[in-house]
């Protein structure tokens, strides 16, 4: 399993861009490879119509490091049942 933050900002396309200025977002990919779950997480960041900044973060948590924040443990408790799981931070456009 792959945690993984990703700063992010929308396309410029992307129906959000008026409110949303960018987000940090929280994926849970299980996937042992690093390679493999970036390449997830960038797809699904991309046809959520984000654009990726940067990797912020990265850690391959096992079942012994699992989290235990209920919102995090869910995620991780989705991604183990093959489903990758995202949590947007987002914050407003403050663009005039």
């Amino acid at each position: 399993m792959q945690f993984l933050i990703y700063h992010v900002y929308p396309k410029d396309n992307a129906s959000f861009r008026a409110t949303i200025g960018g987000a940090y977002v929280h994926c849970w990919i299980n996937r042992d490879d690093l390679t493999a779950a970036e390449q997830i997480a960038r797809s699904e960041l991309d046809q959520a119509e984000w654009v990726v900044a940067s990797l912020e973060h990265c850690e391959h948590v096992s079942h012994d490091r699992r989290p235990e924040e209920p919102e995090a443990l869910a995620c991780y408790e989705q991604a183990k049942q093959g489903e990758p799981a995202f949590v947007v931070h987002a914050w407003p456009n403050e663009d005039d």
